[in-house]
């Protein structure tokens, strides 16, 4: 666990403020492994975190680490961006209804965002975006829509200063063009794989070219073990 935690720390200690971090995966991969490291990550270096949460997908975060014997009391002290969605996970600041059309549901974001800040009295934060694919896929027939939602939503943000935004996407509910619309606008890409019980964690994509294909891998019962052991927040 310490070889692999040290490992995929240290690829998030080159991440530099303004960066839009891409994590890909599949529906069969412990991807709420993953998200547990990167909020050790965060809590570790001293950084705010805010979630924003798509279609209650931190809801079922939350619950696959709950019954992986994993506490996930730590998800309700994080303040929380919803769009859409039923569920009340973490400490809310703002319900988005996906109603509305993508201009007007953006501006209601960017309040949400200023009452962060407020809030945190901090500017900058890590986001960590889940279950945006289940988003995308609302819009995935509709080719103005798309781009109007990677034009106002996603591309303006990339090399803003006061977040680095690290965005979790199920690959197996995207299709192919629409990923590469995601790859093509990260400024890293990792991937996540389960392959003979093991987790990899591999750099596709990096501003720093030395990275390029490193891998990390660890047993994924060792990391879960690891995970359950930890104490609460």
């Amino acid at each position: 666990m310490e070889i692999f935690e040290r490992d995929v720390f240290n690829q998030l200690r080159k991440i530099r403020r303004g960066e839009d971090i891409l994590v890909e995966y599949t529906s069969s991969e412990p991807i709420h492994l993953i998200f547990r490291i990167v909020i050790n990550y965060a809590k570790q270096s001293n950084t705010k975190v805010l979630l924003i949460d798509v279609l209650d997908q931190l809801h079922i975060l939350k619950a696959h680490l709950e019954l992986a014997g994993i506490d996930p009391s730590f998800i309700e002290n994080l303040p929380v961006i919803k769009f859409g969605g039923i569920m009340k996970t973490g400490k809310i600041l703002k319900r988005i209804e996906l109603k509305s059309e993508i201009p007007v549901w953006r501006e209601q974001y960017l309040e949400a965002l200023k009452e962060f800040q407020r809030e945190e009295e901090s500017e900058f934060a890590i986001r960590i975006v889940v279950g945006i694919e289940k988003l995308i896929k609302l819009y995935e027939d509709d080719p103005r829509a798309l781009e109007t939602f990677f034009g106002t939503i996603i591309r303006p943000f990339l090399g803003d200063e006061k977040r680095v935004l690290v965005t979790l996407v199920n690959t197996s509910l995207l299709n192919e063009k629409i990923l590469q619309e995601f790859r093509e606008h990260s400024s890293r890409s990792f991937l996540v794989q389960l392959s003979e019980k093991r987790i990899n964690f591999q750099v596709v994509r990096s501003v720093d070219f030395e990275d390029y294909g490193k891998t990390s891998s660890i047993e994924a019962q060792e990391l879960q073990d690891s995970l359950i052991k930890l104490k609460r927040d």
